[in-house]
């Protein structure tokens, strides 16, 4: 009895061709749907390193954009709490103007007094209570904001706040 294997060849070179033809469509469609020309290594090797470095450098970069946005936050809240103490002082240097004046009666100058002693207790509780992110703005601590920006120490942007 004589046993014969057949092979069809031109089946076999279908096959093969239509898993080649379904593998490079499906990397394809993984392109398209994640909109990224590389992703992974078989891609492009030396396309993925340079994406991967970008990409991390766009990480920090975005972080440093969170940091300014913060130091222009607590830069707004020192600005306004200095001019409500500008606007202070001049008030207090008006009461002091008005006080001088020979005109007044011993108790008019008393009450102008005690004025100016409750807008020195605002004055003090404004430099007290001016923070951000718990930490003083306007306190004795408080000389210097550093903003980090960027890689290392030339990322960064400094200001004196005294």
């Amino acid at each position: 009895m004589v046993i014969s294997l057949a092979t069809n060849l031109m089946a076999l070179g279908a096959q093969r061709n239509l898993a080649l033809g379904s593998a490079r469509l499906g990397s394809l469609f993984e392109q398209l749907s994640s909109g990224q020309r590389i992703n992974r290594a078989s891609d492009d090797a030396a396309g993925l390193s340079v994406a991967t470095s970008l990409g991390a450098k766009a990480r920090v970069f975005n972080q440093g954009v969170r940091n300014i946005n913060d130091g222009i936050s607590a830069l707004n809240i020192a600005d306004a709490s200095l001019e409500s103490l500008s606007n202070i002082l001049t008030s207090q240097r008006e009461l002091a103007i008005q006080a001088a004046n020979g005109s007044l009666s011993r108790t008019q100058r008393v009450a102008l007094g005690a004025a100016a002693d409750a807008l020195t207790a605002e004055y003090n509780r404004i430099v007290g209570t001016t923070t951000f992110n718990s930490n003083s703005l306007l306190g004795p601590g408080f000389d210097r904001l550093r903003i980090q920006a960027g890689f290392g120490i030339d990322g960064s942007l400094s200001f004196n706040v005294g």
